[in-house]
């Protein structure tokens, strides 16, 4: 039996220390787009929990407006507890519950209300704040959208 002792064999064996450098850089540029489109994603979801809320809060105003010939001026006369003086603010988590200020996503408030018109605004707290494309997002009782942030009111409310 005859073993292979050639030089070019003994070469062959494993990846070289560039090779391996070259897999590590890009694992790392692969990683790295993965992870940034995963918390594009995360705040997306939150935002949308977010929208959901506010939804929810201006069906309430409306049978608010049905029942008592007014809107209500204030979250706890919609029946949700908000701790500050005058009712509000209102926090949510990331599933759109109630929460506080500490572990909460958006923090919801009446930006104006009166009897006769409301805005209610969702503004990002904590780790939403870095969601810059749409920041605060505000609805009126008329229906108009807005938004504090770097895309259009309709972008952000899809």
């Amino acid at each position: 039996m005859r073993i292979n002792s050639s030089p070019r064999a003994k070469k062959m064996r494993g990846f070289t220390l560039i090779e391996m450098m070259i897999i590590v850089v890009i694992v790392a540029i692969l990683a790295g787009i993965a992870m940034n489109s995963h918390q594009s994603s995360v705040l997306k979801t939150k935002r949308k929990a977010a929208l959901s809320t506010l939804y929810t809060l201006v069906a309430e105003q409306e049978e608010y407006f049905v029942n008592n010939k007014g809107y209500a001026t204030d979250l706890t006369d919609l029946g949700y507890s908000a701790t500050g003086a005058s009712g509000d603010p209102y926090y949510i988590n990331d599933q759109g519950d109630s929460s506080n200020s500490s572990n909460g996503a958006y923090k919801i408030t009446f930006a104006s209300a009166t009897t006769n018109a409301f805005t209610l605004t969702a503004t990002p707290i904590n780790t939403q704040t870095k969601d810059t494309q749409c920041s605060a997002l505000s609805i009126t009782s008329s229906g108009s959208k807005s938004v504090t942030g770097s895309i259009s009111a309709s972008d952000c409310f899809r």
